[in-house]
């Protein structure tokens, strides 16, 4: 199975951080990722160079059925940076 080289990178690099993480990527919910370490969880959109469309930015921003502890992140990763540029959009 092939994953989309955001999601790739955004796994390694989750992995390289120490968070425990569930993937759901591939246009199947409004986040890729889910990520949980003992201090904090983060609800996460992997992009590649770009961030999301209006109308996709728009859903995660008004989305808001998720525990306090929790923040909304975009994670956008930019052609031959090692890290990606973090967007926070929310968060309890």
């Amino acid at each position: 199975m092939r994953f989309p080289k955001s999601e790739l990178r955004t796994r390694r690099y989750l992995e390289k951080l120490g968070y425990y993480y569930i993937r759901s990527g591939r246009s199947y919910g409004l986040f890729d990722f889910i990520a949980l370490n003992k201090e904090e969880g983060i609800l996460i959109q992997a992009k590649c160079n770009q961030g999301p469309r209006s109308a996709e930015l728009e859903a995660l921003k008004t989305f808001d059925n998720y525990p306090k502890g929790i923040r909304k992140e975009i994670w956008i990763w930019k052609r031959y940076h090692r890290e990606p540029m973090v967007k926070i959009i929310g968060g309890r």
